[in-house]
């Protein structure tokens, strides 16, 4: 994972990632956490 310090998931967490072609194939590289990030809505 693209970060610093202990790297770790929670089962269902979203992530974002490139994807790069390995010896065996595809693969997921520059792994990170996804942010999430709350809409706003306008009323009025």
């Amino acid at each position: 994972m693209a970060s610093s310090g202990y790297r770790s998931l929670e089962e269902n967490q979203k992530v974002q990632f490139e994807v790069a072609q390995g010896p065996k194939g595809p693969q997921a590289e520059n792994i990170r956490r996804s942010v999430h990030r709350g809409s706003s809505v306008r009323t009025g």
